[in-house]
């Protein structure tokens, strides 16, 4: 993965922050709303848990390691890995007031129609779609066939990467990537936060088996390991956990847009609204009939996070 540059310095494009709302959020909201109504906290729905195993996924979370890695899937995703060295080569030569609008402008020019067609054969709704969309893989030469492959991998790292970044801000007002830094520091509080909202932590990253292994081994004779032992097991056994976010689908824009830089003086209200509606966002479920509803949500949000 190139290291030299990371995405995560520089501010999302606002038209790519837009797109990525549109595409993007409406599966998160899928989701969100499945594991609300399932009760369903450690598997996901088998649509996302089938993803996890058809793409060999659990080693993904070592992404949340550091925000760069996530913000590097995007790079990988979008331009491959030859396009993104490309672009790191290009933007470090630059002096750092220029690198925002460089970034922006190459950015930009990726995001045409082919793009998020390509993206919309990775989510097929209708057996019609997923029939289009392998015919349309079976078509591509194998070298391209190699590159889609890739690009796709890198596609559900940054997509469940930033899942699960959402999630921890909504539930803990906290982002994932800063949980799993604390709790590699020491921080039991943040450790057992954020198995709670990626349970896989647990099972495939590195530092949270050897440290939940450790307790397991000392568990007999260690009251402590034990007590820590014993909040994981209730934090993994709570029911209805994305059940707390009242407004999933609206939380999850207003989050994305946050962790973007864009919720704070980026989109005004009104527009708020009309990217709500785009995203296929239903109104009446969110209460929000009008900008003055969406106000009233967007405070609601804030001290959420606030309390949290």
């Amino acid at each position: 993965m190139p290291s030299n540059f990371s995405m995560t310095s520089l501010k999302l494009d606002k038209e790519l922050t837009r797109q990525i709302i549109v595409q993007v959020a409406p599966q998160y909201i899928e989701l969100l709303r499945e594991l609300q109504s399932n009760n369903k906290w450690v598997r996901l729905p088998d649509k996302f848990e089938d993803i996890f195993k058809r793409w060999r996924l659990d080693s993904y979370v070592i992404v949340f390691d550091d925000e760069k890695h996530i913000s590097n899937c995007l790079g990988l995703f979008l331009m491959g890995q030859e396009g993104y060295k490309k672009f790191n080569d290009e933007i470090a030569a630059l002096p750092i007031e220029e690198q925002q609008h460089f970034a922006s402008e190459w950015l930009r020019d990726l995001l045409d129609e082919s793009t998020w067609s390509w993206m919309e054969g990775l989510f097929p709704n209708t057996p019609e779609k997923e029939m289009i969309a392998k015919e349309r893989f079976e078509a591509l030469s194998p070298d391209d066939k190699t590159e889609a492959l890739k690009r796709g991998a890198w596609f559900w790292h940054l997509f469940f990467g930033w899942f699960y970044q959402y999630l921890s801000v909504m539930l803990h007002g906290e982002k994932l990537t800063s949980l799993v830094a604390k709790a590699k520091s020491g921080d039991l509080d943040a450790f057992v936060k954020a198995v709670h909202i990626e349970p896989r932590l647990l099972d495939s990253h590195p530092f949270f088996k050897a440290r939940f292994e450790s307790a397991r081994n000392k568990e007999a004779v260690d009251k402590s390991e034990r007590n820590f032992l014993m909040r994981i097991g209730t934090s993994l056994a709570k029911r209805g956990g994305p059940g707390r976010i009242s407004y999933p689908g609206l939380y999850v824009t207003f989050t994305i847009l946050e962790i973007a830089g864009w919720l704070d003086g980026g989109f005004t209200h009104e527009e708020i609204l009309d990217l709500c509606d785009e995203a296929g966002l239903d109104r009446w479920q969110n209460r929000i009939e009008d900008v003055n509803y969406l106000t009233k949500r967007l405070s609601e949000y804030r001290k959420r996070i606030k309390r949290s």
